[in-house]
C-alpha cells in the first residue's frame, strides 16, 4: 500500500521534502535489519530531484551509521544533482529524464508551478500572466508566461489558459489540476484535465463548484511538456 502511494505522480502534497520526512519518521519505528531493509525498499521512491538544494544538503547527512542506506541515499542524491545540471540542456543533448523518479508530483508549495485565484467575482476577468517552469530547475526550452482568465457564474467556473510567449512554436501537452480547499487547507475537490495547448489553441477548463463559498480557495497547478 505504501509503495503504491509512493509510486504515484498524482499525489497532491506540499512538497517532496514533506514526503521524505514522513518516510524517515516511519523508518524510526523500525529497528535493526528491518530499518535497513525498509529503507532500501522505500527511499528509491522519493523523488530527490524535487528536493531543494538545502534539503539535498540535509539528506547528505543522513544514515551516517548505516553504510548500506548511506550509499543508497548518496546514489539517489547524485542523480538529483545530475538532473539539476542537465535538465535545462536536455533539448540540446542526448539525455532523457523520462523515468518517474524525475517527474514532479502535484506540489502545492511551488509558487512557480501554481497560482491561487484570489477574490474571484462573478463575471469575466482580465487575463493574468503566470510564469511557469519545470521543477526546481527552470528549463529554458519550456519556460514561458501564461495568460489565464475566467468566467464565474454561480456554481460554474470556466478557465482558459494559453502561453503568452509567441516564440513558443511547438504545442505543449498540459496537465492542469484544479484544487479547491476549505478554510483549514483541507482539500475538498480536485478536477484534472490533460490537453494540447499552444499560443493559438487555448486550454479550456470547466469546473462545477460543489461548495460555492470556497470559490476563493482555488489553486491551479500546471504540469507541461512538449509533445
Amino acid at each position: 500500500m505504501i509503495i503504491e502511494i509512493l509510486k504515484s505522480s498524482n499525489l497532491i502534497i506540499h512538497s517532496e521534502y514533506v514526503l521524505f520526512q514522513a518516510i524517515l519518521k516511519w523508518l524510526e519505528t523500525k529497528h535493526g535489519e528491518q530499518f535497513t531493509e525498509f529503507g532500501e525498499l522505500l527511499l528509491p521512491f522519493i523523488r530527490f530531484p524535487y528536493l531543494k538544494p538545502i534539503e539535498l544538503a540535509y539528506a547528505e547527512t543522513m544514515f551516517s551509521e548505516n553504510q548500506r542506506l548511506r550509499k543508497l541515499c548518496m546514489k539517489l542524491i547524485k542523480e538529483a544533482y545530475r538532473f539539476c545540471v542537465l535538465s535545462p540542456l536536455q533539448a540540446l543533448i542526448d539525455v532523457s529524464f523520462a523515468q518517474s523518479f524525475f517527474n514532479p508530483r502535484n506540489y502545492t508549495s511551488l509558487a512557480m508551478h501554481k497560482m491561487t485565484l484570489q477574490s474571484l467575482t462573478e463575471g469575466t476577468s482580465t487575463p493574468k500572466l503566470v510564469k511557469t517552469c519545470v521543477g526546481p530547475v527552470p528549463t529554458k526550452s519550456i519556460e514561458t508566461y501564461w495568460n489565464l482568465f475566467h468566467i464565474l457564474s454561480k456554481e460554474t467556473l470556466n478557465l482558459w489558459l494559453y502561453p503568452e510567449n509567441s516564440a513558443l512554436i511547438q504545442d505543449l501537452l498540459v496537465k492542469a489540476l484544479i484544487v479547491i480547499s476549505n478554510e483549514d487547507g483541507h482539500i475538498i475537490q480536485v478536477e484534472e484535465l490533460e490537453n494540447e495547448c499552444s499560443t493559438e489553441k487555448k486550454m479550456s477548463i470547466k469546473v462545477f463548484l460543489k461548495r460555492t463559498e470556497l470559490k476563493n480557495n482555488i489553486t491551479v497547478i500546471l504540469k507541461c511538456h512538449f509533445k
